[in-house]
């Protein structure tokens, strides 16, 4: 065979797979992805958890190694999504505090706005 044609194979089968995982990402037609907005003027998001509402464990921090800025946002996707629409919230501030929002509509919501007084509002 030659270099030619087995490049055009590889292409293909490159094409096919790369098809075949965004159909599974997909596959229900949701995004879970959303923007976590700080809208406090002071104060940093350390940690972003959402879990869907049959896990009992929030997980791992959504934000890795990263933090939201005071007045910025910030775009994430929660593990483990796939059958899932209503997801736990809950936001940890690089001072310790903490608030959780329960029963989020994920397939619905595009942004978790996180106010100074510590309320998440959905949009």
């Amino acid at each position: 065979m030659s270099i030619s044609k087995s490049l055009k194979i590889a292409a293909v089968a490159l094409a096919l797979a790369g098809g075949a995982a965004a159909t599974a990402q997909a596959r229900d037609g949701y995004q879970r992805w959303f923007d976590v907005v700080n809208t406090s003027g002071s104060v940093a998001i350390h940690s972003v958890y959402a879990t869907h509402r049959d896990d009992r464990s929030f997980g791992r921090d959504l934000l890795g190694d990263s933090m939201v800025a005071p007045r910025s946002s910030l775009r994430v996707q929660p593990d483990f999504h796939s059958g899932y629409c209503i997801f736990d919230v809950r936001v940890r501030y690089e001072n310790g505090a903490q608030v959780t929002r329960w029963g989020v509509n994920l397939c619905q919501a595009t942004a978790v706005i996180v106010n100074p007084n510590g309320a998440i509002q959905v949009r």
